[in-house]
């Protein structure tokens, strides 16, 4: 069995000849902004869109550079980028997702989900719960990732964000598939998919067709299961979406397996696997190593060897089964150890300490808010009435200090009245004397002289008698 790695690769590289495409015009437009632009926002901004285009196309090293890159320019600018760190961390978060390195995804997860927390970003938020449902939807853990799932139909939902409403809608399909509801399932299934219709993404559309596709195989009904593999595939390789192809191939391979056309069932599952290891989709390689194991196990006619093209007998084939079963069970012992569900356990519990430690710090803050304003107030109050008081006791001394003076002008006028009442009556005195003398003296002057009137009617007489 050892000899069958080489032969792998070789499969791999030959497939690798049918997939490789031009480079996209985004990532070309991109590289050319970045070329001419300053260590500002800007940059960080441009950077996590290259990253996530590089993410869509399959280049996860080059999504994790570009980063990096944008984490590092964020940090060092002033005041700290905040929203640019967060978008670096979600394209982290997404890519250790994809690899199954689901303890680092929750990492990168939760670190971006606190910041955008802070900064009350809806949009981040609704991104970071989806991110972080997925990574429990992948652990099997349903009803966390429903939880999340949940919240962020209800952020998209208030932003009018008809994509991220599909994408939610898609997720929490999947969810209920899992538990076996598949009419909940298929609901919230064809309301992405109107969605997805609607607004012409493509991708979103592929990914439902598939997640209906897996519904009506859950059901037995695999002829609508094929013809809805068969058109998702079709749009993901249209978009060469390496994800995609990946998944609809192993689901295509599957279903072939299930129909016992075993050969047909060999080619897509190999192909499946080739595009999966070649992006690092290792819980994708898993899956598909338990469809090979299952197909190996099974078949009952001799396959041709994919990687030597003899056929191989009945006994050869169980051989492969067992190779097969042993790569899936050491890849899903790896993806899903105990230490990896510790691990995520720690994050969560770091992420919801730190939430608390925020949220106390923050009461905290709050409460010396208002213990500084109250005491604010109370110094206000205190300077007040110190102030007031002050004035009180001047107008006091003010008031006393007339009282006083207005005492000792009273006195002296008291005693300038009884001067006056002593002159008065002095000059009064003299006056009656004077007075009383000059009516004396007009007495004396009416006795001594003849009135006018008789000296008058003298003169008169002796007139006549001339």
């Amino acid at each position: 069995m050892r000899g069958l790695k080489p032969y792998i690769i070789i499969f791999f590289l030959l497939f690798l000849k049918g997939v490789v495409f031009t480079q996209n015009l985004k990532i070309d437009s991109l590289k050319k902004i970045l070329d001419t632009d300053k260590e500002d926002t800007n940059k960080v901004i441009h950077l996590n869109s290259l990253s996530r285009q590089y993410f869509n196309i399959g280049s996860y090293d080059s999504t994790l550079r570009c980063a990096n890159t944008a984490l590092q320019i964020a940090g060092q600018l002033a005041p700290v980028y905040k929203r640019g760190i967060a978008g670096a961390y979600n394209n982290m978060g997404i890519v250790y997702w994809y690899e199954a390195d689901y303890p680092k995804a929750l990492e990168y997860d939760f670190k971006a989900l606190k910041i955008v927390e802070e900064l009350h970003d809806k949009k981040g938020l609704a991104k970071s719960f989806g991110n972080i449902g997925l990574v429990y939807w992948n652990q099997g853990d349903l009803p966390k990732a429903l939880d999340y799932f949940f919240k962020t139909l209800k952020m998209m939902e208030e932003l009018k964000d008809k994509k991220g409403i599909a994408i939610a809608y898609g997720n929490i399909g999947l969810v209920y598939a899992d538990q076996s509801d598949f009419s909940r399932a298929l609901d919230y299934d064809f309301k992405a998919l109107k969605i997805a219709e609607e607004i012409g993404e493509k991708d979103i559309i592929a990914r439902n067709l598939g997640n209906i596709g897996l519904i009506y195989r859950d059901q037995n009904d695999y002829p609508k299961a094929l013809d809805y593999y068969f058109k998702a595939l079709k749009i993901d390789e249209e978009l060469k979406n390496k994800r995609g192809m990946a998944i609809r191939l192993g689901n295509i391979g599957s279903l072939y397996t299930k129909q016992n056309k075993y050969k047909d069932a060999s080619i897509y599952i190999y192909r499946a696997i080739a595009i999966a290891s070649s992006i690092k989709a290792m819980n994708d390689v898993k899956d598909n190593y338990s469809q090979l194991s299952r197909l190996y196990e099974n078949a009952t006619v001799s396959l041709p060897d994919t990687f030597g093209g003899k056929l191989l007998n009945l006994g050869e084939m169980r051989l492969r089964a067992l190779y097969y079963y042993k790569r899936y069970i050491a890849l899903r012992d790896t993806l899903f150890s105990e230490e990896n569900k510790k691990q995520l356990l720690r994050k969560e519990m770091n992420y919801e300490f730190d939430k608390k430690e925020i949220a106390a710090k923050a009461e905290q803050e709050k409460l010396n808010a208002i213990s500084a304003e109250e005491k604010k107030k109370q110094q206000i109050v205190t300077y007040a009435v110190a102030g007031l008081l002050v004035l009180v006791i001047v107008f006091s001394l003010f008031l006393f200090t007339r009282f006083r003076i207005t005492q000792r002008q009273k006195v002296v006028i008291e005693k300038q009245k009884i001067l006056v009442d002593h002159a008065y009556e002095s000059l009064h005195e003299k006056n009656k004397e004077v007075i009383d003398s000059i009516h004396y003296a007009k007495r004396i002057q009416n006795a001594l002289i003849t009135s006018e009137k008789y000296i008058a009617t003298q003169l008169n007489r002796l007139m006549k008698s001339r």
